[in-house]
């Protein structure tokens, strides 16, 4: 499945991957991971341990992911849904 996230939705999504990190965990983060070159088409810094990046550039990314990747994403937003 394709799946499109912006920026911050795989910031969000890696930050909050589990701690016990089997193979489909560490797959999906160096999939969604943002690389070098992305960092700077995007303007992307760390300042003040804040993430920052230039809102104008068209950040949004087309991800296939496999069945256990998707279930692995939804696993953090639903984790992350029950702490609101």
């Amino acid at each position: 499945m394709i799946v499109k996230l912006e920026l911050k939705d795989r910031i969000i999504l890696l930050q909050n991957m589990p701690e016990q990190r089997d193979a489909d965990v560490v797959e999906t983060m160096m999939l969604l991971s943002i690389s070098d070159a992305e960092k700077q088409e995007f303007g992307y810094k760390v300042e003040n341990n804040r993430i920052r990046w230039d809102d104008a550039v068209n950040m949004k990314r087309g991800f296939i992911l496999s069945l256990d990747q998707q279930l692995v994403s939804y696993s953090i937003i639903n984790k992350m849904k029950k702490m609101d």
